[in-house]
């Protein structure tokens, strides 16, 4: 079996990202001259947008309707996208090898789409991609492989000769019960989850780097599992 198509996750994989959803809503509540409680990001990390925005109407700006708090955190993240957002180690040496291999690759994100697009485009690494897929576009989260199905269709290859690149364990699990050749990266949001990761994954990464991706790849395309 050879590798014939490759899908990243953005968010904690390619982009050094996954600390902006801890500290939006303490930085738009800042930006309103308001100071946040300890660890604020954390108590709303398992919440989903709208619930944190009910959140911060309720023991913050009891006079802004949620609609209006939604909009601000989500411009506060949208800016951090398309201006601040670095990739993470070793990652644009990743991607130009990959590319000369010419295998395929694919990207499928649980963020907006124009949000990680913008941001490729800023840092460079867009025109690495065949296409970027979301949750939302596809109409399923991560915890049902549909985003990969369609990362992979795009490439035209089967789902025994993709490889899915993940730093959660819920993604990670998703895309191996779907058939898909799994690594690992790690990211330090994911501490916590660190060694259920490296026990579910084909192959765990301390980080991207080409060397590392081109030992993942050999072993499959030498047929070793």
């Amino acid at each position: 079996m050879s590798i014939k198509g490759i899908i990243f996750d953005a968010d904690g994989v390619l982009l050094d990202s996954m600390g902006i959803w801890d500290q939006a809503p303490e930085m738009y509540l800042r930006s309103k001259g308001i100071t946040p409680e300890k660890h604020l990001g954390q108590k709303m990390f398992a919440m989903s947008m709208t619930e944190g925005a009910e959140y911060i109407k309720k023991h913050y700006l009891v006079d802004f309707p949620v609609t209006k708090i939604l909009d601000g955190v989500t411009d506060t993240i949208c800016t951090f996208y398309e201006q601040e957002v670095l990739l993470k180690p070793g990652v644009e040496e990743t991607l130009r090898w990959i590319q000369k291999q010419r295998i395929p690759m694919t990207v499928a994100t649980s963020s907006e789409k124009n949000v990680i697009s913008k941001a490729f485009e800023r840092l460079g690494i867009f025109s690495c991609f065949q296409q970027v897929f979301s949750c939302e576009e596809v109409g399923a989260g991560k915890d049902r492989p549909d985003i990969y199905y369609a990362a992979q269709q795009e490439m035209a290859c089967r789902v025994e000769e993709t490889i899915v690149f993940e730093d959660s364990f819920y993604a990670l699990q998703t895309a191996k019960k779907a058939g898909f050749v799994t690594v690992g990266v790690y990211d330090r949001f994911s501490e916590n989850q660190r060694e259920e990761i490296q026990m579910l994954a084909d192959h765990y990464l301390g980080k991207l780097s080409a060397d590392q991706v081109r030992a993942c790849i050999a072993q499959h395309d030498s047929g070793k599992e």
